[in-house]
């Protein structure tokens, strides 16, 4: 579980980007998607460039942790790690598309708009577990966990043994499922972020400089 904490965290830091990138171009409210659209999107989420940096990240951080053991530490103890996470990733976006296009999903994380941290916490969760279909419903989001069960269980079949037990591979699908709600997040208090960057503390620094650049 610590893994998918984690992920989340590393997910929530950079925004959503890759959601959010996915996302530009469709409109910015619920709207009923084809399956140009659908598949445009999983395209866009998959090979982009955050696609690339997630699983090259994770993977460092797998190198560091010497996990699994078995494959040791140097380039191609990276390289199997980076496969496998980019594997993951692959896997898991592919599973995502296919049972949500299949059941009508709506991929998409709106921002609730609401105010309190707490009440757009929850908003989160709920709007990460359960899915708008094209006719406005609500459901359960089978693509998601489809998504998250597809990427924690598809590298048993190259792990080494000390890695692919049925508990690693429950871990990996939760931190799949963590990272999703960290994406989320990020779309959800983003716009925050940037303006508490912006107002907070580029505009001290920038206010202090100039005060430095008055003294004598």
């Amino acid at each position: 579980m610590a893994g998918a904490v984690l992920s989340m965290m590393i997910a929530a830091a950079c925004l959503g980007v890759t959601k959010a990138s996915a996302q530009v171009g469709f409109p910015p409210a619920p709207s009923r998607l084809t399956s140009g659209d659908r598949f445009r999107m999983y395209v866009r989420q998959t090979y982009s460039l955050p696609g690339i940096l997630f699983p090259a990240a994770f993977a460092g951080l797998n190198q560091l942790a010497d996990s699994p053991k078995e494959w040791g530490q140097g380039t191609r103890g990276y390289l199997n790690r980076f496969a496998t996470q980019r594997g993951q990733f692959q896997v898991g976006a592919f599973c995502g598309f296919a049972v949500g296009a299949v059941l009508h999903e709506d991929p998409r994380f709106f921002p609730s708009g609401r105010y309190g941290m707490w009440r757009r916490t929850g908003y989160v969760l709920t709007h990460t577990l359960t899915a708008r279909t094209d006719r406005g419903a609500m459901m359960p989001a089978i693509a998601n966990y489809a998504a998250a069960l597809g990427a924690g269980f598809t590298p048993a079949a190259w792990l080494p043994p000390g890695a692919n037990s049925r508990a690693d591979s429950l871990e990996r699908s939760a931190a799949m499922l963590g990272m999703n709600i960290g994406m989320n997040m990020g779309i959800e208090f983003g716009s925050d972020d940037r303006r508490f960057f912006r107002d907070k503390i580029l505009r001290r620094f920038r206010r202090r400089k100039q005060e430095m650049d008055q003294l004598p």
